[in-house]
């Protein structure tokens, strides 16, 4: 049984898992500080060490040239996916821009049309920034949208004002807030779970009004609950967009 290392470069960190098959046996992350900050970045994870195959989804170039230039003999070459000529999906006729979609977002497509053939999906992924793209029928990226995550929403509030301080965001079961940090907390959890919402059931309506909602990444788990539409959470979607194009990569 090949066991193949998937790893997942997002913009504030590091994501990865090992696979036997289709099964995840492993995961972790740790933030990019480890590999640019003066991080230790000799220290892989244990996990890694007989891995067969090795697969990198990068959006942040930095990040990426450091775990190259730490990577060690031991361990099998890494294969790149960091544009859409690495990914081996079908594009909708209407994408325009091709090589401004972020491999992360191709990569939920093509690891949901491999496992639900035959079904559309909106796929929606909380990270720094969250994406909610679309898959059609026969699993080809359709386009989507992009927003600021939670953190970043509060961030700019910070950075944008005198007196507002930069808040980290929570969902509440509240909706009122009753002192500054508050009222922060449930503005912003209230505009990205009641957007998001709004904004789903329009690709809906203009998309595939039977296709599944689907919630992945970090912050999938924390915001579901109040975004009734999404109907299902699959952590590691990226991830097994990794796996799925090293193994047709390996098959081509």
């Amino acid at each position: 049984m090949v066991a193949v290392l998937t790893i997942d470069i997002g913009n504030t960190s590091l994501a990865w898992g090992v696979w036997e098959e289709s099964c995840l046996t492993s995961r972790g992350s740790f933030p990019h500080a480890h590999w640019v900050d003066g991080g230790d970045s000799q220290q892989f994870p244990e996990e890694w060490a007989n891995v067969e195959r090795v697969g990198v989804a990068s959006v942040e170039l930095q990040v990426s040239d450091r775990l190259l230039e730490a990577w060690p003999a031991t361990l099998p070459p890494i294969a790149f996916f960091s544009s859409y000529r690495d990914v081996p999906i079908v594009l909708a006729e209407s994408i325009t821009d091709p090589a401004g979609v972020g491999v992360d977002r191709l990569l939920n497509v093509l690891a949901w049309g491999a496992t639900h053939p035959g079904d559309a999906a909106v796929i929606v992924d909380f990270g720094t920034a969250i994406t909610i793209d679309l898959a059609d029928r026969e699993g080809r990226f359709s386009g989507g949208l992009i927003l600021p995550g939670a953190h970043m929403m509060a961030r700019a509030l910070g950075a944008g004002t005198f007196l507002l301080p930069e808040v980290t965001v929570e969902p509440s079961t509240t909706v009122i807030g009753t002192d500054t940090r508050s009222a922060i907390e449930r503005g912003v959890g209230g505009l990205l779970t009641g957007g998001i919402e709004q904004q789903v059931l329009s690709l809906l309506t203009a998309f595939d009004a039977d296709a599944r909602v689907v919630a992945t990444g970090g912050g999938a788990a924390t915001w579901t609950p109040g975004i009734p539409s999404i109907d299902r959470i699959i952590p590691d979607l990226t991830l097994a967009g990794v796996r799925t194009a090293l193994a047709l990569r390996g098959a081509s």
